[in-house]
């Protein structure tokens, strides 16, 4: 878990997101192993997070955005 981890991925929504310790790193082990339903919500909404916003022509887009923006100053 870090700070631009945070900016990206939100917790129990589409990642499991804890501290570095190994105590915490346990815990949710744990709490995944024993959760198949929010396995299965974690995967499918981390999925559809990249599939349309990382994807490499969104990315491409907002790239040249960019590109597009600075050059027109």
């Amino acid at each position: 878990d870090t700070p631009a981890i945070r900016e990206i991925f939100t917790h129990e929504k589409d990642m499991y997101l804890v501290d570095g310790s190994p105590e915490s790193i346990a815990k949710a082990i744990l709490k995944l192993k024993e959760d198949p339903k929010l396995r299965e919500k974690l995967a499918k909404n981390a999925y559809q997070k990249m599939k349309t916003e990382y994807d490499e022509t969104h990315v491409a887009k907002q790239f040249l955005n960019v590109v597009q923006k600075h050059l027109a100053l």
